[in-house]
């Protein structure tokens, strides 16, 4: 009752670190051909404000839509009423017209969100949003304990890069992090792995990198070792498809992975990489003596050198533990 037509608010349900139940704000396929003057960002707006007393999270879906800097700005206004809120999901992918100046009216006002613990911000394909816009979202959020940050297919140099990482590592409360990196180097990974490694208080890490042949098993093996300055955590999800990576790093990660006591979840995606059944057994080993670990997913595809030796490997692992397994190999 009394919220703009064509607008819906419905409910969901999040994964670990946000709530269970959260608002979400959708906005028809008409909007997305919507400039700042035909209603679609006013109508949003419009329902926030309306909302803003009793909202205490919601997600809004800014993807792909044609607005510009300009409409950010009346958006970024509204979101100052919501002074109760404590998590948002904020997608920006794929809006070409944006810039760092309209990504500034947004973390303007998330400065004033004293409450704001939770934040997801996706970033993909703004192709003129560059580290700046980046770093003012992190430099406005200081007190975040969840963070799930997506950016890649940006203007930024490995530079920027970097000073997006400086600036991550001053979120020192951090229980979750989600981060998407793409095209990056063992050298930029090095930055990011020292960062993460000074959440102590982290319990969920998923991070994600994919298409670079510029990481190698220098990488994992430094992923790996930071392990044991994280031991809280029991969710771990590494996406690292179409790198670099051999048995080398897999083999550093069998060894250093036991030091996880609480790890429930482990999700590895090493897809179109060197691994073969020598790495892929020796993590198997160590899985094995994990007792704790309930939620297994690995997906091998197209890594050429695992043949039916590993797949016999994991299969001993499911027979030894209960576990929920997904496991996705280049075999028929």
């Amino acid at each position: 009752s009394g919220l703009p037509r064509d607008v819906t608010v419905s409910y969901k349900t999040s994964r670990d670190g946000f709530s269970r139940n959260y608002t979400v704000v959708e906005l028809p396929k008409e909007y997305y051909k919507a400039n700042m003057h035909d209603g679609g960002i006013i109508s949003v707006s419009v329902l926030l404000r309306n909302l803003s007393r009793s909202l205490r999270s919601a997600s809004i879906n800014f993807g792909g839509m044609l607005l510009n800097d300009e409409a950010l700005q009346i958006f970024g206004e509204t979101l100052k009423y919501l002074i109760n809120i404590s998590e948002l999901n904020l997608n920006l992918s794929g809006m070409q017209q944006i810039t760092d100046q309209g990504v500034a009216h947004i973390t303007n006002s998330l400065q004033s969100l004293s409450q704001l613990t939770a934040l997801e911000i996706n970033f993909q394909w703004c192709s003129n949003v560059t580290e700046h816009g980046i770093i003012s979202a992190l430099q406005a959020t200081p007190s975040l304990t969840c963070l799930k940050l997506y950016f890649q297919n940006q203007p930024i140099e490995e530079t920027g890069i970097i000073a997006i990482a400086r600036h991550l590592a001053r979120l020192k409360s951090l229980k979750l992090l989600s981060i998407l990196l793409n095209g990056l180097s063992d050298e930029v990974m090095e930055v990011y792995v020292d960062a993460i490694s000074n959440f102590s208080s982290l319990m969920h890490l998923w991070l994600w990198t994919n298409c670079s042949v510029y990481i190698t098993d220098q990488t994992m093996i430094s992923i790996s070792r930071m392990l044991h300055s994280l031991p809280k955590i029991s969710s771990l999800d590494l996406s690292l498809n179409e790198t670099g990576i051999s048995d080398e790093g897999i083999i550093e990660l069998a060894d250093q992975i036991i030091s996880l006591r609480d790890l429930s979840t482990f999700v590895l995606s090493l897809r179109s990489t060197g691994v073969s059944n020598d790495g892929i057994s020796r993590l198997i080993i160590s899985l094995q003596s994990m007792k704790g670990l309930s939620h297994l997913e690995l997906d091998l595809f197209e890594c050429f050198g695992v043949t039916d030796i590993s797949a016999e490997s994991i299969a001993d692992l499911l027979r030894l533990n209960q576990l929920l397994l997904k496991v996705k190999l280049n075999m028929t």
